[in-house]
């Protein structure tokens, strides 16, 4: 935040100060860099989806889902109840029987 036509204050606690070497009152020297990389997190896929993609032949109509993929896998994987589960996996295998384009559950 600039203050007094200088260019940037940066506030720092305790433990910043203990990680970058320096004390109260002193000047530090830092960079900072912006982390580019993305962690991309994999989901698996609920057993019971998997049975009934292999019973359908509906696998491949779920893997050429890319980035749609990701978000119902990790939906499916926080539903707590399994009646819950089998409402949205009945719900995904009508649409991919379709051919929607876009799949969406719940």
């Amino acid at each position: 935040m600039p203050v007094n036509n200088k260019p940037h204050r940066l506030f720092v606690n305790q433990a910043m100060m203990k990680g970058g070497k320096t004390a109260l009152g002193e000047i530090a020297t830092f960079e900072i860099e912006q982390d580019n990389e993305k962690a991309d997190k994999e989901y698996p896929t609920p057993l019971i989806l998997t049975e009934q993609l292999k019973k359908e032949q509906l696998t491949t109509a779920l893997d050429s889902l890319t980035a749609s993929k990701k978000d119902i896998l990790k939906y499916l994987n926080y539903i707590k109840t399994e009646e819950t589960l089998l409402k949205n996996i009945t719900k995904l295998i009508t649409q991919l029987k379709n051919k929607e384009k876009n799949i969406r559950i719940p």
